[in-house]
């Protein structure tokens, strides 16, 4: 009876080793992969197709000019600066690749930097920290995707109030869009005499037309364009362009804001983007 059990039970482990076995066996699976050009006047493209999991893709890009290629993008992202791109195919890896090829007009731009101003102000008996910094965008808006943020580095409102150059993820924005953009602030603030910490988070959406510069106003080499709620500004350099959007119709604190001072509230946003050969 014994032996019985213990060949049973070794059937056993032997069944359940020969599923796992079989259940850790990597599935392959095809995956489509397609490749565009910015610009076919610019340049090709090569390489797209059909790969089972884990086949090495390579794709190519041809600049019709001598340094035209930029940057291969996939949606928003850049994913290599090289003309000859190559990765695996995979889940995470199938979709459509765009390599951008540079043009005499702005076409689209790399994000540069992101600046972020307040006016200096003082709340009796407070002390005001923004802890939290975090700034989402996306085109539909709807599912905002992180662009930048700052952490918990402490920005005191009673210092310069200047945040710039803050860490932001490697994007590309094309100028036939309008973008959505959430900006969300939070300040923390210690009473001097209790101790007591209480935050608050403030929280902006807005959108910016980038088309918008097309119908502003040239004056030499700039282009400048304005309205209630942004300003834009296009500035045609020797390597290419440089865009920037400035937002000032941003959601403050009704703290800051006193009746003698009622400009205590004001804000800057500043993004500032780069079109040239090569982005980085």
């Amino acid at each position: 009876m014994k032996k019985r059990i213990f060949a049973l039970s070794f059937c056993g482990i032997l069944g359940l080793s020969g599923l796992c076995f079989a259940g850790c066996t990597p599935k392959i699976s095809s995956h489509s992969i397609l490749a565009e050009s910015s610009n076919q006047f610019a340049g090709t493209v090569s390489g797209y197709g059909i790969y089972k999991t884990f086949q090495t893709v390579t794709l190519s890009a041809t600049p019709k000019t001598e340094g035209g290629f930029l940057a291969w993008v996939k949606g928003e992202d850049i994913v290599s600066y090289d003309a000859v791109y190559t990765f695996e195919a995979g889940t995470d890896t199938e979709g459509t690749y765009t390599a951008l090829f540079e043009t005499e007009g702005f076409e689209f731009g790399r994000l540069q930097s992101v600046d972020y101003q307040l006016n200096n102000f003082i709340i009796e008996n407070t002390e005001v920290v923004l802890a939290d910094w975090d700034l989402k965008y996306n085109t539909v808006a709807t599912l905002f995707q992180d662009l930048a943020h700052t952490g918990t580095v402490p920005f005191y409102a009673n210092d310069s109030n200047i945040l710039q150059n803050i860490p932001h993820e490697d994007k590309v924005f094309r100028s036939n869009k309008t973008y959505y953009f959430s900006l969300t602030l939070s300040f923390q603030y210690t009473n001097k005499t209790t101790g007591v910490i209480t935050t608050e988070p403030l929280t902006t959406t807005f959108s910016i037309n980038f088309e918008d510069i097309f119908s502003g106003t040239l004056d030499g080499n700039i282009t400048k364009y304005q309205n209630n709620k942004y300003a834009l500004e296009l500035e045609k350099t020797a390597d290419g362009f440089t865009f920037s959007a400035t937002y000032t119709d941003l959601k403050a604190s009704t703290l800051w804001a006193g009746k003698d001072n009622p400009d205590n509230n004001k804000q800057v946003l500043n993004l500032t983007f780069t079109y040239a050969n090569p982005l980085q």
